[in-house]
């Protein structure tokens, strides 16, 4: 049985070196005969059930979990990531045979309107395959597993990126009275980190996207990370920056961007400050103040940052706003030095 609430492991990645697969499934397995390489990037899984769409009709319907999935630390270049710690579960829920396919979506496509603040529909969802081993038809009360593939192509303007893509099932052709039904599940992608800002097309870019260290407790340490200006409305320029805790006061909602292994950081582990003031579209220096917390309830310790204009960081901490804000996120993580006296 799949457990409601919220949870977080560092799952273990397997590399497949093999052809890139469609980017959707409605016939048998697709199969690899590469040998695998396992590397350990972290999964985030939290909302484990989408809820069924059900017909009316029957009173049946179909279900896919889990609802959210955030994968980190993606490589580029290398060829069929297959995601072996995230499985998805698709089940049918109905009293007769469905066959299903699975597609994965740009989010407008996929009919999802709303998603996680600070990352950008997927530009290719081809990136993304799925791997399901039998058929793709269920029987009634059936469900099948399935898991992903991701490969991203190895060119600078996709480090520091961070993007959605929505995984959809629903019944194919011949499928009768719940032919209408389909559901989204949102996958968050974020690219490994790089300091280098060359190549970076997008208007709100980071460089890196995420400053990672290990510090003795009550230590302190400086990083740099470089924010490109957004341009925006002539009435809001201003550039500023607020904690994911200010935008996003309720914890479950901020636990959908966690680093899984981490606790929230206390209020002052990060302080920021922009060094000069950069003019829109230009590349602004952002200094950031860390001090590693004294706190022995947790190894490691997270901040997000959000940064944007003022309007669009407002926009984001709306809860009845109606499209996505225009913010990018830094995530700050200081784990104990396990040299440190305890």
């Amino acid at each position: 049985m799949i457990q409601r609430g919220v949870f977080g492991i560092l799952l273990s990645m397997t590399l497949l070196c093999s052809c890139v697969g469609r980017n959707s499934v409605d016939s048998a397995a697709q199969k690899s005969e590469a040998a695998p390489v396992s590397v350990q990037l972290p999964v985030l899984t939290t909302e484990p059930v989408q809820p069924a769409a059900k017909s009316k009709p029957t009173g049946g319907g179909i279900a896919l979990g889990p609802a959210l999935a955030l994968v980190q630390q993606v490589p580029l270049g290398l060829k069929d990531v297959e995601l072996a710690g995230l499985t998805y579960r698709v089940e049918n829920r109905g009293t007769t045979e469905l066959p299903m396919t699975i597609a994965i979506l740009p989010p407008a496509q996929a009919g999802t309107v709303l998603w996680e603040m600070g990352y950008e529909p997927v530009p290719d969802p081809s990136w993304i395959s799925v791997v399901m081993v039998g058929s793709d038809t269920l029987a009634a009360g059936e469900a099948r597993d399935f898991r992903l593939r991701v490969q991203i192509p190895n060119e600078p303007q996709w480090a520091n990126r961070r993007f959605v893509a929505c995984v959809t099932a629903r019944p194919g052709r011949g499928a009768g009275v719940g032919a209408g039904l389909n559901l989204a599940a949102r996958l968050l992608i974020e690219t490994a980190a790089s300091d280098n800002a060359e190549g970076s097309t997008q208007a709100l870019a980071t460089a890196p996207s995420s400053v990672r260290l290990t510090m003795r407790p009550g230590d302190t340490s400086e990083a740099t990370v470089l924010v490109r200006r957004p341009t925006g409305p002539a009435d809001d320029t201003t550039f500023t920056w607020k904690r994911l805790s200010e935008v996003e006061p309720e914890a479950v909602r901020r636990d959908r961007y966690r680093t899984p292994g981490t606790a929230e950081a206390p209020g002052d582990m990060v302080s920021v400050s922009l060094v000069g003031e950069a003019p829109p579209g230009a590349w602004q220096v952002v200094r950031l103040a860390l001090h590693a917390p004294t706190r022995t309830d947790a190894t490691s310790f997270e901040e997000l940052l959000v940064v944007g204009n003022a309007r669009e960081i407002a926009l984001a901490a709306d809860p009845q706003r109606t499209r996505q804000p225009q913010v990018a996120l830094i995530r700050c993580i200081i784990t104990r030095d396990p040299q440190a006296q305890r």
